[in-house]
């Protein structure tokens, strides 16, 4: 089986047992009938860095490295409350301000870098201070661990483990991995999935997937859901544990998300298909699945497309409680986003969108056609995350997550 088709089918094969969520139809045919394409259109631009590289292969590899960092959802609570910044703040000024700096991103320098200088590249501390009064004008300053050391040495660990992968796998940086797998044969066509799977094989960080053991008894499918989920009994409501999965009589699924590889690989498709083709005209680009995460699943929850179906589950959604990475409940939300995704990408097939009001210069975006694909669409529902509407949608959080 393909990665594709193992990405596409095992999240379809989730959702037809999940027991916490599932994907209402008649939502999301509505949700579909709003689809704009001027905005739609606006969501595929081309994404020009404004940081001068010396070449391509450059910023190629400062594109994969700001695909690999794309983590730590988790402490977002802890981020903005002790520096008023959120993830992806931090991980755009380090990797401005490195190359700036002339850091380069290479696997040597990646798993040499010590643990004062992620700090420092993050403009966040490992260590706080608290004042205290001795005496009447004297003060003592109190050295205390930061709330934020535990996401700092978590982005080391990540740095310094993804140089030593791809040291051993051979590999000088990033970039090197991108160039090699691009046409996986000379007479082969550029292919998105030969990169994603090369770089969720030489390093550990980007092979993001997830084993699923299904319900015995799913409940059937009432007309007008993808899939249903019954009411979680007491004995179920402990969801935060992936080493208590329901109980089944099932062969475990195993799920591929790999949503960083793919976010990597739709950059560099979406910032050089037009200046490389032979590179980057992926032609299997149309079947890269919705990378699933927390933004994108709270537009489809917030739009009612996705349905949690466990009081548990939603408890801890709205109370911003992290659930377990890997936890049946967390697997079954993303594989969701995949099928919801998919599905909005078969009624764009079926039912062309109307053409652009405006005509697209050329060189301006990355045009989505009448039949948006997934990947289109996940930047559409990006786009929309930002908005008024969805801004307010609580995202779920997930514990000891590296895919987001």
């Amino acid at each position: 089986m393909s990665l594709a088709a193992q990405a596409h089918g095992c999240a379809a094969s989730i959702i037809e047992n999940a027991k916490s969520v599932s994907i209402d139809r008649d939502i999301l045919g509505s949700f579909f009938a709003e689809i704009g394409y001027s905005v739609l259109r606006k969501a595929a631009m081309v994404r020009r860095l404004p940081l001068a590289f010396e070449n391509k292969r450059m910023e190629i590899n400062w594109i994969v490295t700001n695909a690999l960092l794309q983590f730590g959802q988790e402490f977002q609570p802890s981020l903005l409350e002790h520096s008023g910044h959120t993830s992806i703040d931090a991980i755009n000024y380090a990797l401005v301000s490195s190359h700036i700096q002339g850091f380069s991103w290479t696997a040597r320098a990646m798993s040499e870098l010590e643990l004062d200088e992620v700090a420092s590249m993050f403009q966040l501390p490992l260590t706080t201070y608290t004042k205290s009064e001795l005496a009447p004008g004297i003060t003592q300053e109190t050295p205390s661990r930061s709330p934020l050391a535990p996401y700092i040495e978590e982005l080391h660990r990540v740095i310094r483990e993804s140089g030593q992968a791809l040291l051993r796998a051979g590999y000088a940086d990033f970039a090197e991995v991108v160039l090699r797998h691009a046409r996986p044969g000379r007479s082969d066509p550029p292919s998105a999935w030969s990169v994603v799977a090369a770089l969720a094989e030489a390093c550990p960080a980007f092979d993001d997937r997830a084993t699923y053991v299904q319900p015995a008894s799913p409940s059937p499918s009432p007309s007008g859901a993808v899939a249903t989920a019954t009411a979680a009994t007491s004995a179920e409501a402990d969801l935060c544990t992936p080493d208590s999965p329901a109980p089944s009589t099932h062969t475990p699924v195993q799920c591929l998300f790999h949503r960083k590889a793919q976010l990597g690989v739709a950059e560099l498709y979406r910032r050089f298909r037009q200046e490389d083709p032979s590179l980057f005209e992926f032609a299997d680009i149309g079947t890269l699945a919705a990378p699933a995460e927390p933004n994108t699943i709270a537009v489809l929850r917030g739009a009612g497309v996705i349905q949690v179906r466990t009081d548990t589950l939603r408890e801890a959604i709205e109370g911003g409680h992290a659930i377990e990475a890997g936890s049946p409940e967390e697997i079954e939300l993303r594989a969701a986003c995949v099928v919801a995704v998919d599905r909005l990408a078969d009624m764009c097939r079926e039912h062309p969108l109307p053409p652009p009001e405006v005509p697209v210069p050329e060189t301006a975006v990355s045009t989505p056609g009448p039949a948006p694909t997934p990947i289109e669409l996940y930047w559409y529902l990006g786009l929309l995350s930002k908005t008024p509407r969805y801004q307010s949608i609580p995202r779920h959080l997930a514990r000891n997550s590296l895919a987001y």
